[in-house]
């Protein structure tokens, strides 16, 4: 398709900025014609309404068909003339087709050429001068632009313009931006981006002529500093939209500081969108000013903005409850406290980019709340796009908690956030169902199973980035390719080195319908270019295929670059080593998207067509199959009933022939000849009585006639003298306007042969003789003057007409040349001659004057002697003047000399205060840095703190002691003598192992590979235990992926706790412990072990797991409070514990009673306990300490828990 089909260049709104990779003039050209068709039938049609009208004010109607007939052609007119035209892109349009738009489009209000490079002042002339109600114009990187067209533009529809653009336009002076603010006062919008002419001077111009403004891009402008800023926020108090980012890294120019910030804030309180991006002087106290005012933000970006920390997030999230939009990329100072701050007020957030934020990681659950990400993910569950590129302390908690929070996530960065796990991405994928970009670039566990993860529940991505991820290979994308290959648009390899040909040949396999648009397969070294070639058929629409680093030639490349029509073949130049980062591969051609669309839109709008037409010629035959049929069935019928009607007709006439008799027939025709002869007379009398009733209509139909005739010859009577009226108030019009004209132009004649006169007369008064020597050179002058104007007028006229009118002008320009040549010659002869004539009375004048110069030399001689003395006392007059000029210069530069040790001295003060008040600033910068590392050192201190006092209280909530008991009374209802698990802390009851007591034991050994210890599911339906490989290869398919199964451990390798369950049970490992236990559970009556289960119930040594020390010295404060007695026995009780120690050297003594004590002049004041009861029985139980994991000992009676019995220490 070489133009853009009429259906688009229609209606008031012409949108071609996907189309302008074809617009050109002859695009333009088709508008313009639309645009005249519309006019001229409007026009038509209001010349009919007229008609009409003056004929309802004559009484000379028409009647309804009549107007339908004269205005059928008008009818169609319905299309709306172009209001709008949107040309972005379209570079090939020209001065001529803008001109034609402007000629024919003189109500347009909107157009937009921005980076049409061939449109000049010219077209802009035209364009204001025929559109005089223009109210947008985008004239963004029109290179071709020098600002007198613009000028003249703004002069014409200045008044009405509100939307203005001239982004990268640095070629446009100051006066013409200054002259386009001028005439534009209702300006609304204005984009000065890239314009290194823009300052502060033009600010305050915007500023004092555009009252009205909301909307102000001013990116990239370097000259523009806080002084303008603070300017445009005073007189635009409804300004919305504010873009004043600089380009990051770029030095020079003014950098915005505090200033501008607290201007906007407190002048502009509407204010929805600011940019702010590059400028690096920012601080905490000009956003937190900014944001307590703007409450409507909702876009705001701070990229580069190094100076900023939390404090600016905590003003954000209390002041901008409305904020969407917020990019920090690079700021640096921001950790998990400020996201927490902010998550706390931004509910709404949709786009958060914090990429490169070294403080921000997976946060933690404090006391007050979440922290960093896992605050953002609870708090803005709108979260659209998020970027943590960069942030290496990223893990996994933060990224789990996105996923449960964030189900709108779609666009998601991770690039170079190293430690990310696979349980992290899998939470993500999970529960983002509708992320369709996700970029783990550089995260080093990213691997075939993470692919895997994304294959299966990345139901929406489109764009997968896993560079420099170098343990990904073939299998993950074989399950990408089997997945997800037709969705995918974007997929980038870079550095995955063991991608090889297999991996690309399963993505080229998988294609049946792509989208691929991009894939980028740099520094892997195993791909080849049999995969490549096959990637040409497989996927025709690419754009970027980057192979650079692979084993592909440079030849494959050039015979293959024809299949990819949208991208251009880069080759590294002859005599690049190899291991140079030039491109290789297919990369996209300009606009290579809007071509691309084109080419498809083409395609359908061709198979459309043929659709359609194949589809209309089946209807075509099918109705004329059906007319067919129907007039064969009608033909059919047709001759059917003619032989039925013959056949009755015959049988009819046989009957009567044979019914009737002769006398009969001579009756009737007696009968037949009466009734003839009467029915004769009747038809006399009627015809009698017609032929007068016709002669009446006639006489009525003649009198309509003539009344008819009459009528219409005065109507065409009054017609033609309303059109001689008319005829003659016109040529009457035309003759005073040519009389007026006349007049007019009179009058301009005679003014200017008055200007000619006088301008005659006053040369004529010069000197003749000057004139004379003048004519000659005035001549050549004109005549050169006269041949630069020709040669312009032929350049101006060889560009607006044909190529044939060359010749003739040639011609025409050769026989003007020789006339003028002729026309020269004969000006220079008669010069000669003039001169001649006047050398000859010049000598005659001579010898006159040599008779006079005797007279004139003695009255010189005279004059002489005046000059004499009037010069002596000239030149004592004038040694006076230069005296006091003298004296006057020497005064002068006293004045001056002290003027500037005034200045000098002054700049040395200044330079002085500014070096004081620089090292005042160093040292206020320093106290603030000791400030923030003393403050950065008691957080951390006091979180140590915070976090040793949350593991004890959490050791001290897991802590358990598990003893295995018998319920001798049925008091839990399981029957009398069920054995069950007591927790002595809380009082549980279990009849099956807990946890605690089921990590003791050993681990299953697996059913299919018979290895010991490596059991991590059981099966209710096989009734046997796997490892994770042997369940994946018995339940991975078939009906066995629908069996009941359950996993042993949990992530941290701890046994899963399932409760009690049911009796009887369905799993391997509780079906094991019952038939291990001596009681039967479902009769609820002993077995035969069950008096081996009570022996092992009595040798069964309680299992302890937690923190008891921590008991144990709550006990020893509560008690040393008391007496000092129970303070020595609790040293004697730590003592004890100690034991164990190797490095205990303290002397152990032994009383009658068999305990040890310590020894010591306080010895006879402990609290002395038993160690046996009553009976004899010991008062120590042993149990197994699961988290110190040794063994030790409990007494009953004081609660004490050792390491060693008081008799086994002191042996």
């Amino acid at each position: 398709m070489t133009d853009v089909p009429l259906q688009l260049l229609q209606g008031a709104r012409v949108d071609l900025r996907r189309w302008s990779v074809i617009v050109s003039d002859r695009t333009l050209r088709r508008i313009a014609a639309h645009n005249h068709r519309i006019s001229s039938a409007n026009r038509k049609a209001q010349k009919l309404q007229g008609l009409l009208a003056g004929q309802r004010q004559s009484s000379f109607l028409l009647r309804t068909e009549e107007v339908e007939a004269l205005s059928s052609s008008y009818l169609d007119a319905r299309n709306q003339p172009t209001e709008s035209l949107l040309l972005t892109g379209a570079e090939t349009i020209t001065d001529a087709g803008v001109a034609s738009i402007a000629l024919a489009v003189p109500k347009l209000k909107e157009l937009t050429i921005a980076g049409a490079v061939r449109v000049t002042d010219a077209s802009l002339r035209v364009v204001g001068e025929y559109c005089p109600s223009l109210e947008r114009l985008d004239f963004s990187a029109l290179s071709g632009m020098r600002g007198a067209g613009l000028a003249a533009l703004v002069d014409h529809c200045g008044a009405s313009l509100t939307h203005l653009s001239l982004a990268d336009c640095p070629q446009l002076g100051d006066w013409v931006l200054r002259r386009c603010l001028y005439a534009c006062p209702k300006l609304t919008h204005l984009n000065l981006s890239r314009c290194p002419q823009v300052g502060d001077a033009l600010i305050e111009t915007l500023a004092a002529q555009c009252p009205l403004l909301r909307k102000l891009e001013l990116s990239g402008c370097l000259q523009v500093s806080d002084r303008g800023v603070v300017r445009i926020a005073r007189s635009s108090p409804n300004l919305e939209y504010v873009a004043l980012d600089r380009p990051i890294g770029v030095r020079g120019g003014e950098q915005l500081t505090d200033s501008s910030c607290s201007a906007l804030g407190e002048y502009c309180p509407s204010l929805r969108f600011v940019s702010l991006a590059g400028n690096s002087a920012l601080t905490d106290a000009g956003v937190q000013w900014m944001a307590s005012r703007c409450a409507q933000l909702t876009r705001l970006d701070l990229t580069g903005a190094i100076g900023l920390t939390d404090a600016t997030c905590a003003a954000l999230g209390a002041g901008c409850p409305e904020l969407r939009v917020l990019r920090i990329n690079g700021v640096k100072g921001i950790s998990d406290v400020g996201l927490r701050l902010l998550a706390a007020g931004c509910a709404k957030l949709e786009l958060l980019h914090a990429a490169n934020l070294y403080l921000v990681s997976d946060g933690s659950n404090r006391d007050f709340g979440l922290e960093g990400l896992r605050a953002i993910a609870s708090r803005c569950p709108e979260l659209q796009d998020l970027n943590l590129s960069g942030c290496f302390q990223l893990q996994e908690r933060a990224l789990v908690a996105i996923g449960a929070s964030c189900p709108a996530l779609r666009r998601l960065s991770l690039q170079a956030c190293p430690d990310v796990t696979f349980a992290a991405v899998t939470a993500v994928l999970k529960g983002c169902k509708k992320l369709t970009r996700l970029d783990i670039s550089g995260v080093r566990r990213c691997d075939d199973r993470m692919l895997r993860a994304i294959a299966k529940y990345g139901a929406a991505i489109t764009q997968l980035a896993v560079a420099g991820c170098d343990r990904v290979g073939d299998a993950g994308l074989r399950y990408l390719a089997g997945a997800r290959a037709d969705q995918l648009e974007l997929l980038d390899f870079t550095g995955c080195r063991l991608v090889t040909d297999a991996g690309i040949n399963a993505l080229c396999d998988a294609f049946q319908r792509p989208k691929l648009a991009h894939l980028v397969l740099e520094d892997c070294p195993l791909v080849t270019q049999d995969p490549i070639a096959r990637l040409a058929f497989a996927c025709p629409q690419l754009l970027t295929l980057s192979v650079h680093g692979c084993r592909v030639s440079a030849r494959v490349l050039q015979s293959l670059s024809s299949s990819w029509p949208f991208g251009e073949l880069h080759l590294p130049p002859s005599g690049t080593q190899a291991g140079s980062n030039t491109p290789v591969g297919i990369f996209p051609a300009p606009r290579a998207k809007d071509r691309r669309f084109v080419a498809e839109f083409c395609t359908l709008w061709t198979a459309a067509a043929t659709i359609q037409n194949l589809y209309r010629a089946r209807v075509a035959r099918r109705h004329a199959l059906s007319r067919r049929e129907v007039a064969f069935r009608n033909a059919v019928v047709r001759k059917l009933q003619s032989i039925w009607r013959g056949r009755q007709a015959r049988r009819e006439a046989s009957i009567l022939k044979m019914k009737f008799s002769h006398r009969e027939y001579c009756a009737t025709l007696i009968q037949r000849r009466y009734r003839a002869t009467r029915q004769a007379r009747r038809v006399e009398n009627e015809m009698r009585d017609s032929h007068e009733k016709q002669l009446l209509v006639a006489a009525t139909l003649v009198q309509q006639r003539f009344r008819a005739t009459r009528a219409g010859r005065e109507a065409r009577r009054i017609l033609a003298r309303r059109r001689r009226e008319f005829a003659r108030e016109t040529q009457a019009a035309v003759k005073v306007q040519r009389h007026f004209r006349r007049r007019v132009q009179r009058n301009k004649l005679r003014l200017m042969q008055a200007k000619k006169l006088a301008c005659s007369r006053r040369e004529r008064a010069a000197s003749i003789q000057i004139q004379r020597r003048y004519r000659g050179r005035r001549g050549r002058r004109q005549a050169f003057d006269l041949r630069e104007e020709q040669r312009l007028f032929f350049e101006l006229q060889q560009r607006c007409a044909v190529r044939v009118q060359a010749q003739f002008r040639r011609v025409r320009a050769l026989r003007e040349v020789a006339r003028r040549r002729n026309a020269i010659t004969d000006c220079e002869l008669a010069a000669t001659k003039l001169q001649t004539l006047f050398r000859a009375r010049r000598g005659r004048e001579t010898a006159g004057l040599l008779a006079l110069a005797k007279q004139r030399r003695e009255q010189d001689v005279a004059a002489r002697r005046l000059q004499r003395h009037w010069r002596a006392r000239h030149d004592r007059l004038a040694l006076v003047m230069v005296a006091e000029a003298r004296r006057i210069r020497n005064q002068q530069r006293s004045d001056a000399a002290t003027v500037l040790q005034r200045a000098i001295r002054t700049f040395l003060l200044r330079r002085r205060a500014r070096n004081i008040v620089r090292d005042l600033l160093e040292v206020q910068q320093r106290a603030e840095e000791m400030k923030r590392w003393a403050s950065t050192l008691v957080q951390s201190y006091w979180r140590r703190r915070q976090a040793h006092h949350r593991v004890r209280e959490e050791r001290k909530i897991q802590r358990t002691r598990w003893k295995q008991l018998v319920d001798t009374y049925n008091q839990h209802g399981a029957g009398y003598g069920a054995p069950f698990f007591y927790n002595q802390v809380n009082g549980e009851i279990r009849w099956r192992l807990p946890r605690d007591l089921l990590s003791l034991t050993v681990r299953p050994t697996c059913a299919q590979c018979e290895t010991p210890d490596s059991a991590s599911f059981e099966c209710s339906t096989c009734s046997e235990f796997f490892c994770d490989h042997c369940d994946v290869v018995v339940h991975g398919g078939g009906k066995r992926r629908l069996h009941n199964k359950r996993k042993l451990f949990d992530f941290y390798g701890r046994r899963r706790d399932y409760g009690d369950g049911e009796f009887p049970s369905i799993w391997p490992s509780e079906i094991l412990q019952d038939a291990a236990r001596g009681y039967d559970f479902e009769k609820l009556v002993p077995r035969d072990s069950y008096q081996d289960m009570l022996w092992e119930i009595s040798r069964f040594v309680p299992v302890s797991t937690g923190n008891w020390d921590d008991e144990l010295a709550a006990a020893k404060a509560a008690e040393a409070a008391t007496s000092p007695a129970v303070a020595l026995a609790f040293a004697t009780m730590l003592s004890e514990s100690a034991s164990a120690k190797p490095n205990n050297t303290s002397t152990i003594d032994t009383d009658s009673d068999g305990l040890g004590r310590p020894s010591g002049p306080k010895h006879h004041l402990l609290y002395r306990e038993q160690d046996f009861d009553e009976n004899g029985g010991s008062l120590w139980e042993s149990f197994y300490d699961y988290g110190q994991e040794e063994y030790r000992y409990y007494h009953r009676i004081s609660k004490r828990v050792v390491t060693q019995l008081p008799g086994q220490a002191q042996q």
